[in-house]
């Protein structure tokens, strides 16, 4: 039978858990999140050249909000794709980003810069935009769906189309079936990786990271049960299930320096023991 390790690992998951639930509490909603961000972020210089970028911003979450209290009006919100699965992805974010600082001199990750930065917001932002809830019955279909509408909103804000072009296909690599593939060709990149590359990896584990938290992980696998209830979906019950969760767990891929210097490349790996 297949256990979960509750090893020092788990210790150090659960101290990422801590750090990643405190910002959650203080945060009610995305916009708090990005505000609070670009207050620590940008100088005035900067915001002035970044002005269009921070209104599309401003817009999408505008959009994504008011698309999940209309649904949840309508009793049609899916329980884990909706503005607070976005509010949490952003977050993870700016945990993942916060490493730059530390990342090792020789690394082969290409910082971003602060407007890619602002592209790659977008595109956690708007991930999941429109979700229907459920899972694809073809490959990328919710992603397109996302990708489509978060395109129209940069659009009609102006935003140049080759930075709407790389927001969508940023989004377009967030299907959870064809990460592991995403990962591998990362890895045989090397220094070669380009941005765009890089903000789809980055953006990848921002995704899953809240689920990979010991505790709140659980309530998350929990959610989404629901919704594969609600959507009629197979199998439902087994993401409830420990082997369940460790199915999951091991089709989850942490690739970024970000991420191995927080250690959860590592401790992923680690947690799971077959016997």
């Amino acid at each position: 039978m297949t256990k979960i390790n509750t090893s020092s690992n788990g210790e150090l998951l659960g101290a990422l858990e801590i750090r990643f639930l405190a910002l959650k509490s203080r945060y009610p909603m995305l916009k708090h999140v990005f505000s609070d961000w670009l207050s620590n972020q940008v100088d005035a210089t900067r915001a002035s050249k970044e002005a269009d970028l921070v209104q599309a911003i401003a817009v999408l979450i505008e959009s994504v909000e008011e698309d999940s209290v209309n649904r949840k009006a309508s009793q049609t919100l899916p329980p884990y794709h909706n503005a607070e699965h976005a509010k949490e992805v952003l977050i993870a974010l700016h945990i993942l980003l916060e490493e730059d600082s530390r990342l090792a001199p020789n690394t082969t990750w290409d910082p971003f810069t602060h407007r890619e930065k602002l592209l790659l917001t977008c595109a956690a932002i708007g991930h999941d935009f429109l979700h229907p809830g459920g899972i694809n019955r073809e490959v990328k279909e919710f992603e397109e769906r996302s990708a489509n509408a978060v395109e129209t909103i940069l659009t009609q804000c102006h935003i140049a189309t080759h930075e709407v072009s790389w927001v969508k296909e940023i989004i377009l690599a967030t299907d959870f079936d064809q990460v592991k593939s995403l990962h591998k060709h990362y890895k045989s990149h090397g220094k070669k990786a380009s941005k765009l590359l890089q903000a789809q990896i980055i953006l990848t584990e921002a995704d899953v990271f809240a689920s990979v938290l010991p505790g709140y992980g659980r309530q998350l696998s929990r959610k989404l049960a629901e919704e594969f209830q609600m959507t009629k979906t197979p199998r439902a019950e087994d993401l409830l299930t420990e082997e369940g969760r460790l199915r999951f767990l091991e089709k989850v891929c942490f690739s970024t320096p970000h991420a191995s210097q927080l250690g959860l490349n590592n401790i992923i790996s680690n947690i799971i023991k077959l016997g």
